[in-house]
């Protein structure tokens, strides 16, 4: 940034810790507000989908020469 430096005095490169530690706790925390929401959804998705494979096989090992309509028909 300044081209000049004061005598003695070195060039920063890198991060400084203070950096880093306020970037590992910004991710700490958006872990800790995501993992949840994630799992919730996993939970979600997994309820959903049993009772509609249910719904497919029970459809698909139905008769279908049967007089009798499925019970899942529409």
């Amino acid at each position: 940034m300044f081209s000049r430096l004061r005598p003695g005095a070195r060039k920063q490169e890198g991060f400084t810790l203070i950096e880093l530690i306020v970037v590992v706790a910004i991710l700490g925390i958006l872990a800790a507000v995501v993992t949840p929401r994630v799992l919730s959804a996993l939970e979600n998705a997994k309820n959903t989908t049993w009772p509609s494979r249910l719904q497919r096989t029970c459809a698909a090992s139905w008769p279908t020469g049967s007089p009798v309509t499925s019970p899942w028909s529409r």
